[in-house]
């Protein structure tokens, strides 16, 4: 019999399960894709963090995830950390996304990282609009879920988001002006192809928040294009609240704690911090 400790949440519409270490492999060999389940990363991860309670279950009356919870390690709390890695990533496999949900709460920030949907297999590609419909769907409702299941809401809305899931989540947020944090960081944002490359920077400009782009070298053959075709929309656009900050080749753990450190520094400025 699998071990869980089913604990519901007095909110409008969520409900989650918080997982015990008793069962957690039969929990997770059910929920996650095969090829998540042959990330050690990933594993470990839920692993680790299933003793405190800290690894929820989400969407449990329709297509259940798994997320990673953190709360704030300071008196006052500044807000929600929303963290996405990049499309096939978790969050810990995505190194930058592991570290900033684990520094950001000793910096008054409830960390939440999810698992996003599966990719519908080897061969699929960008192109297929359908099929990238389809998933863009499952993250806008896997990200009104987790939102849902907080127990109180308090201080600014963070997004950090990473990749491909960078400029899906800067496309919805453009044209959904009514969902938008309260303020946005881009990890190596990036689309494939001169064309969607510029429609990801045009959208960008059009964001009415706060942003931090951060690039580092070497993440993705379109990520360096993508971010000066975003530098440029948002200059001619005259974007006082848009940054964005360049990061050498990384070293092992020093884009991590570089990232963080800008971000930090950003969220200072804004005097969130």
């Amino acid at each position: 019999m699998i071990g869980l400790v089913a604990a519901s949440v007095n909110t409008s519409s969520a409900r989650y399960i918080s997982l015990i270490a008793i069962g957690l492999s039969a929990v997770l060999s059910a929920l996650l894709s095969p090829s998540a389940l042959a990330n050690p990363n990933l594993l470990d991860d839920y692993q680790r963090y299933a003793d405190s309670g800290e690894v929820r279950i989400l969407g449990i009356e329709d297509t259940p995830f798994l997320s990673v919870w953190h709360s704030e390690q300071t008196p006052f709390k500044h807000g929600t950390a929303w963290l996405y890695p990049d499309w096939g990533e978790g969050p810990s496999s995505s190194q930058v996304i592991k570290q900033l949900r684990e520094r950001l709460p000793a910096l008054g920030w409830e960390s939440v990282a999810m698992q996003l949907p599966s990719l519908p297999g080897p061969a699929f590609t960008i192109d297929e609009e359908e099929a990238l419909t389809g998933l863009f769907e499952q993250l806008t409702q896997r990200s009104e879920q987790a939102f849902e299941s907080r127990e109180q809401a308090f201080g600014f809305e963070l997004v950090i988001a990473q990749g491909m899931t960078a400029s899906w989540l800067v496309d919805y947020y453009s044209q959904h002006s009514q969902a938008l944090p309260d303020g946005l960081v881009l990890l190596d944002a990036y689309a494939e192809g001169r064309e969607q490359a510029q429609q990801l920077a045009e959208k960008s400009s059009l964001l009415t928040i706060p942003v931090l782009d951060i690039v580092t070298s070497g993440y993705h053959p379109w990520s360096e294009q993508s971010a000066e075709l975003r530098r440029i929309a948002n200059y001619k656009r005259q974007k006082i609240n848009y940054r964005q900050t360049r990061l050498i080749a990384p070293l092992h753990g020093v884009e991590q704690y570089e990232t963080s450190q800008l971000i930090y520094g950003w969220l200072s400025h804004l005097g969130w911090q």
